[in-house]
């Protein structure tokens, strides 16, 4: 996979978890939220482009699908997981998640004031009815100081607080007013800028959690450690000589053996992955393929 920038790996995540927001069942709820809590962190630096690749020409398009079951005893299916359109200048404009049935889960419009910053993200489920409207709010250097998430009725339902040293993200603060829920996350970094860990605290001791990493000289992440609930898992990665992993073996507590999960992949003329197949332990577990069209 190649590395992307941070607020692209959030968006993409967020909007997976869109239609997840109107569980009723409280625990449900309170998982998603802390998780949406986790990946809008990166919504507090510096907006840029979502494209994959800087190189010409910019991307249209991507059509992802994947196939699985891959055992030979088991009939293949091949089913699109998300569809996402770009403008001319890199930004992403939309966003299909779809279910593993194949039907829409759910359908995301971004607006921008101009092309190096989004204002509002607004989400819609399969029948277009609108579910939640996300509005930003900057302050200086093009930064996001603060985060509104409206339900469909325009009623205030969560706030995010972002605080800044040298423009690096030092401290993240939700609240969630319908679950009466917050969260406070921390961030450190080494000399080079690079993230060295974040902390989360929370009303409820059961959503407090650590993430630690360690780098190598250009910044990669080798070595990943999530403590949570006196529990560890450790993530160790190895990556090509483009920066794509191809490898990541995950060691967790109360496990005997680890899991190795390699990677191969195939690439286009412009250097976007179109094939990757995943191996867990040697055994080929599942495989995406890209369609992607370019201006």
């Amino acid at each position: 996979m190649r590395i992307l920038n941070l607020s692209y790996i959030a968006v993409k995540k967020c909007l997976v978890l869109n239609q997840l927001f109107n569980l009723k069942h409280k625990t449900h709820a309170l998982l998603v939220l802390v998780i949406l809590q986790l990946l809008l962190v990166s919504c507090g630096f510096k907006t840029s482009s979502f494209s994959e690749n800087k190189s010409k020409p910019s991307i249209y398009q991507i059509f992802e699908y994947v196939i699985t079951p891959v055992d030979s005893n088991t009939d293949k299916s091949k089913r699109l997981t998300f569809h996402k359109t770009y403008s001319s200048t890199g930004n992403i404009i939309e966003y299909k998640s779809y279910k593993r049935n194949g039907g829409l889960r759910v359908f995301s419009k971004y607006f921008y004031s101009n092309p190096s910053k989004f204002d509002s993200v607004v989400s819609y489920n399969s029948e277009g009815d609108k579910l939640k409207k996300n509005i930003y709010y900057y302050g200086k250097d093009n930064i996001i100081d603060s985060i509104n998430v409206f339900d469909n009725k325009g009623v205030l339902i969560s706030q995010q607080f972002n605080k800044y040293h040298h423009n690096r993200l030092i401290s993240l603060r939700s609240n969630f007013f319908k679950q009466k829920t917050n969260f406070q996350t921390n961030y450190s970094y080494n000399k080079k800028g690079h993230l060295k860990s974040s902390v989360m605290y929370s009303d409820s001791p059961y959503f407090g959690s650590k993430r630690t990493y360690f780098r190598n000289r250009e910044g990669k992440v080798l070595i990943e450690v999530f403590e949570k609930n006196k529990t560890e898992k450790k993530k160790y990665y190895k990556y090509d000589d483009t920066n794509n992993i191809v490898e990541l073996k995950v060691v967790s507590t109360g496990k005997k053996y680890p899991d190795i999960f390699t990677y191969r992949y195939t690439f286009d003329k412009y250097q976007n992955w179109i094939s990757k197949l995943t191996y867990l332990n040697g055994v080929l577990n599942s495989i995406e393929e890209r369609v992607i069209s370019y201006y």
